[in-house]
Parts: structure tokens; sequence; C-alpha cells
């Protein structure tokens, strides 16, 4: 009992190991099985399965009152370890409801059937045991009726490979409040062994692996008998409040959780009142929707039926609206749509009276949710078009049903039509805006993420439900914008306001750059940030009346508090500035005209302003970015006047001592003139002077292009460059 520090807290072994010499004097049975060694100390063989299956008895009988038989041949358990895995069980469903009614699940139970006869024993709970193997069966079965726990625990013969499913159809009106699984452990022989799959650094095994081959063995191992049942429960779902597996390895333990959070599972908030279990066994459990309770409340965001709970709970507990959504159809999530709704808000203003606004939502789907949030919220009146069958029978029943015929008008349009052809019978009306969530996607690949979303990415958090209408049309939600803008061309003054909301930030700019081509006066954008969720908005009118609302990107730069540009000028530097022959200027007048000049070589329009006494002030005006990269212009500038034609070459002289000499050009110094060296000085303005000690000088042309005679050894007349 070297773990016995990790226990379960509340288990009773935590603190007072068994007594081997106790029991051995009180169980003749067990006391054939130990042993005392030269210390005196009494002790066990745990590699014999007689002795190990003698303690697991004598514990039962002693602690729990529990008489039990179990073959050799299967799986013997260990009662400490088991008992912490009812401990925990005890601390996930809490103390919610009557422990009396609790109901539980065991699969595969094993010979022992030990889960549910210590769950019946300690806490009366109900047990519905599986088990797949005859042998098993048979003596679990014999086990609950030799302790009269018939009435608490039901065993069941299930079919190979059966877990949850089909366990549960004779079952069909019960909610369980949990199950419990101890999966069989390996894959294959070699790995029951430890072949290949324990680390070779570890000590063996302390104890006999008994178990049939049911028991410790599966296709996969225990990590593909474990998905199995995450599999079983996405269809069970709310059938069982909490699912739960003990694991062998802890390497299962994280793809297992990868798993579940790809199918969608919440992982709860931990709570500080439940002790958490430090037992050196790996345990995994998770859970639907948890509730109201010590852990919290959480939704499956990837269950259609949960999100279409929360959508019309929503609705009805903040609006007052009743609705109703088929799950074949596009859920709307409400904070994101009451985000459009109150940018339409900002974009319409206070122009005329609030009540007779007019609205047209494209596609209103099966919900119809702007067009009850828009006249509930704020008496609008709404034309509301779907293409849809199934989607125009429900928006028209929901609109019925929440009493706002009055208000709302759902029409059904062919397919492909947006405005022009829903706008023939209200030839009359002038409308103040228009709305669209249009299909985003282009494709089902698109649709489900490939090649459209960046791998590095989580994927979406929530299920994408939607008819093949509401979620995909040709050319995605690009080419669909498109066609409103062309219809928008043709209408112009019938709406005041044309917007759409955009699934893909990627859309945005070749939309705009659409609206500048067409010569559209007013264009506006905006972005709806709700949790992990991004969405953006794009708004243009040919009215010129209407107020533009800034985009967020610059209500952000004019919203943030600028510190100005300041900097000094020391004294030094405005002598530098003053020349001598000028007039005094002030310090003021010295740096404003210095500022001028540089302003002037960097194309920046500039004037002066009146401004307090002794004080300057220039208007400016960037008509171009000439300003950044000024080195690099530097760099090339000057290259390019290196690349230039250039005059005749001059000479330059430098007495040194001869290393080489340059090769005799036309009319120059040839070899025969000792101690000088010739090459071009290429124009530079670091000559025109001379050293002032006659020969050995150092001349050059200074960029003038004449050609200053060098100076000769004596006795030696060298020729002019012709």
């Amino acid at each position: 009992m070297a773990l016995n520090k990790s226990m379960h807290p509340r288990n009773r072994y935590k603190d007072k190991p068994p007594d081997f010499a106790y029991l051995a004097s009180k169980y003749p049975e067990f006391q054939q099985h130990v042993h005392t060694n030269l210390t005196g100390r009494v002790g066990l063989n745990f590699k014999d399965p007689e002795a190990v299956r003698a303690l697991t008895c004598t514990l039962l009988k002693e602690d729990f009152g529990l008489s039990i038989e179990i073959p050799l041949e299967r799986l013997i358990p260990t009662v400490p370890l088991r008992l912490n895995y009812i401990h925990w069980v005890e601390d996930l469903i809490g103390a919610a409801g009557d422990a009396a009614t609790r109901r539980g699940i065991d699969i595969g139970t094993g010979a022992s059937c030990i889960y549910p006869l210590l769950g019946a024993t300690m806490n009366g709970w109900f047990f519905l045991a599986t088990e797949v193997d005859d042998i098993c069966f048979n003596f679990a079965k014999k086990n609950v009726e030799h302790n009269g726990l018939s009435d608490l625990i039901k065993v069941v013969k299930v079919p190979q490979k059966t877990l949850l499913m089909d366990a549960l159809k004779e079952e069909s009106a019960l909610v369980f409040d949990f199950c419990m699984c101890n999966p069989p452990f390996f894959a294959n022989q070699l790995e029951a062994k430890g072949v290949n799959s324990r680390n070779s650094r570890r000590a063996p095994p302390s104890s006999v692996n008994t178990g049939g081959v049911t028991e410790i063995m599966a296709e996969g191992g225990e990590l593909e008998f474990v998905k199995r049942i995450i599999h079983d429960s996405l269809q069970l779902k709310g059938r069982l409040r909490w699912y739960s597996c003990m694991l062998g390895k802890k390497c299962s333990l994280a793809p297992l959780k990868e798993e579940l959070r790809k199918q969608g599972w919440p992982s709860p908030k931990p709570d500080p009142s439940i002790p958490e279990s430090p037992a050196p066994l790996s345990c995994l459990c998770f859970v639907l929707v948890l509730g109201v309770g010590e852990l919290g409340g959480r939704l499956n965001f990837k269950d259609p039926e949960a999100v279409r709970a929360l959508t019309c709970t929503l609705l009805k507990e903040d609006f007052g609206l009743s609705i109703e959504i088929p799950l074949e159809r596009l859920i709307p999530t409400v904070p994101l749509r009451l985000n459009y709704i109150h940018w339409v808000e900002d974009l319409i203003g206070a122009a005329g009276d609030a009540k007779t606004r007019r609205g047209i939502d494209i596609g209103t789907g099966a919900s119809c949710i702007y067009p009850l949030l828009g006249a509930t919220m704020n008496g609008w009146f709404f034309l509301a078009t779907e293409v849809d069958d199934i989607c125009f029978n429900f928006a028209k029943k929901n609109v019925e049903h929440n009493g706002l015929s009055d208000l709302i008008k759902v029409v059904k349009v062919p397919q492909k039509t947006l405005l022009m052809d829903a706008l023939k019978e209200e030839s009359a009306l002038v409308f103040d805006f228009c709305m669209c969530n249009p299909p985003f996607f282009a494709n089902q690949l698109e649709a489900k993420g490939v090649n459209s979303r960046n791998s590095r990415r989580a994927p979406p958090s929530s299920v994408n439900t939607g008819g093949v209408t509401e979620i995909m049309a040709e050319g995605g939600e690009l080419e669909f914008v498109k066609r409103i803008i062309h219809d928008s061309l043709q209408l112009k003054g019938r709406l005041r306001w044309y917007s759409c909301m955009l699934g893909k930030k990627c859309s945005l700019a070749p939309l705009k750059e659409e609206l500048r081509k067409q010569g559209v006066p007013k264009v506006t954008h905006t972005e709806f940030c709700q949790g992990r969720t991004m969405r953006w908005a794009l708004a243009w009118s040919f009215y010129d009346d209407v107020a533009v609302p800034s985009p967020p990107c610059k209500k952000r730069k004019l919203e943030k508090a600028r510190k100005p540009l300041s900097f000094s000028v020391l004294k030094p530097t405005v002598k530098l500035l003053r020349a001598p022959e000028s007039e005094d200027p002030s310090a003021a007048e010295l740096i404003t005209t210095w500022l001028e000049k540089g302003l002037t070589q960097l194309r920046v329009l500039h004037k002066r302003v009146p401004g307090e006494e002794a004080e300057l002030s220039l208007f400016l005006t960037a008509v171009e970015n000439s300003w950044v990269h000024i080195r690099q212009r530097r760099r090339d500038h000057g290259r390019q006047l290196r690349e230039l034609p250039q005059g005749p070459p001059c000479w330059r002289q430098r007495h040194t001592a001869p290393r080489r000499h340059a090769p005799a050009l036309a009319g120059a110094p040839g070899p025969g003139v000792k101690g000088h060296r010739y090459t071009r000085c290429a124009g530079r303005r670091w000559a025109g002077r001379t050293g002032g000690r006659g020969e050995g000088g150092r001349l050059c042309c200074g960029g003038t292009g004449s050609w200053p005679r060098p100076t000769p050894q004596p006795g030696v007349s060298p020729a002019l460059p012709v």
C-alpha cells in the first residue's frame, strides 16, 4: 500500500491499510496464503492468483459484508482501487436528488460484479450491470443473488461489442445518473505481457495479471473501446447525466479528451467544494448538459437541439417571442442577430418617425428572426422574402403565432430572386433599409472548412446547421452580395440603405472595391464580435443626406488619445541655422524656415496660419506618403548619379612605395614613372587640395573636369592626357 496517500480522501484504506495478521487470524481461507518474513511482518504473494482472490474476498466480507465467488480464469479486482472509483462517482453525481433513487450502469461488470455490489451496499444505488462473457455473467448473477441484492442490481447478458445502445433498449423510460466502465486495457497478447508497451526502465508489475480475453483485450485497446462509448453517448446524450471510464494508461487520457473536445462536449468548471481525487488511476468523465448546481450550467454548442433550445429560450425570456425552428434549417444565435439590428438603428438614425420605418429582410429563414426582433423592439414594418418552402412555412407560422402579421409580411419568391422581383408589388413604397445574411459558402468542401479555413485556427465551437439554400450559393457570399449591389444600382433611391452581413473578412475589400468602381457615394462597414465568432457588415447608400457611421477601426483611432508631437532644438543648432550675413531673426522664425525647407523636399504642402504671439503655426497637407524609406531613396539617387555619363578622367597622384604599376593609358605616364600610382577620381568632391610639399602631393579635379599636372620625378617628363 505504498500509494495510500494518493487514495481518495474517503477511501477507508487510505489511513488504515488492511491488517493481514488480523485477517489471517479471523479467516482460515486467507491464512493459508500469508507468510511471515524474518522481521516478523506478515505479507502476501501478489503474484499468486489464489492469494489475490483470497484477499479480495476477505476484504469484501470483512468491511462490506459481501460474500462472492470469482473463478481464477477471470479478472480478480482489487478492492481499494474499485473503492476509489466509487467515491469519485459519488463526487460527480453530488447531492442532486435523493440518493435512494440513483441509477447507474456498469459496462462489463465482470464475474465479481464488484461495482454494483459496492454501490448498492454503500449507497443503495440501483444498477444495470452488463456482461458479454457467459462465465462472468453466471458468476455475477450468482453473487448478486447470494447477497440478496437482486432488487437493486439487474445483471443482463448482451452480445459482443455491445456497450450502451443495445443495453438501454429495454430501459427506454429511465434516465440514469451515471455509467462506470473498467475497459479492456490491451490491444493484443504482446501488449498484455508488456512487450513494446511498457517503459523498460519501470519495474515489472507487482501483482499477477488475471482475466479472460474479453476482460483484458479489445480491438484497439482501451483507447478505441472508450471512443466507442463516446460515440454511443453522442446518440444517447441526456439519457445519462454522467458518462465515465477508468483508464489503465495515462497516455490514453489526452487523445480521449481531444476526441471529446472535437465532439463538442464542454468541460465543467471545477468546484472547490468537491474534493479532487488524487488516486493513482486515470479516470475520464464527460457530460452533455449539467443541471444548475455546484458544477455550474454548460451547453454543448455542437448539439443542434441544444442550440435551438438556447435560441428559443432567449427569445422567449428577453423578447417574449415564441418560435419554432426545424433542425434541418439554420438555427440563428440571438446575440449576433441583435448586433446587426442595433447597427441598422445606427444607420437609419433619427430621420423620420420610428413607427414608420420599413425594412426588407432578404432570405428571412425559418426563424424570421430579424423581422421579429425589429418589429418587437422598434415597431418596424418588414417585407421578409424566402425561397425555401420549409423556411417560408415556418417563418409565416412564427409571425402569426406572435401576432405580428400587421407589421411583417412574409413572401415566397423564386430562386435567385433578391430585390428586383421582390419590390415589383411594392412599387409605391420607399424602404429605409434592407438586411441580408447571405449564404457564406460556395460548395460543400468550403462549408466543411476544406482549403478555406486557416489550419492553425481552432475548429468552430458550434454546430453548422442550415439547408443548402441557406449556407451555399454559386460563388459564395462574394458573388451573392455582388448581385445585391447590381440590383441596388437599378433601384438606387428605392432604399435609403443597402446592407449585408459577411462571414469572411476577405470578402470585405473586393466588395468595397466593387462599390467604388460603380461610383456608390456612401459606403461604410463594421464588425460584430461575440465570443470567438467574428462577422462583418457592409452598407451603402445613394442618398446625400444620410449620416455615415465611422468604421470601427476609424472609431478606435479617433477615440484613442494622441500625444502631441514635440521636440527641442538646441541653441547651437539655432546658431548654425542663422546665416552670418542676414539679420538676426527670432529662433522660431529660423526653425520654421528650416522646417518649411524640409517639407518642400518631402513634397508636403504647407502654409502658415495665424497663431498666438511669438508662435508660428503651419497647416500641412500630405498628398502622398513621401517620407518613408528616405534612406533607400537617397541610395537609389546616388546610384543613378553614378550611372550618368562623366567627363574625361583626371588623375590622382599619391607618393607611395611602388607595389604595382597601372597599365599605360593613351598619353598617360607609363610604368617608367617610379614612385607614383594613378587612379581615377570619378568626379568626387573630396579633392581640390594639394599636399603642400611639392612632390608627393595629392591632386584631383574636384569634379570640375580640369586636369592638374602631376608632380614628376626629377629628370622625368610625363606627358599629360590628350
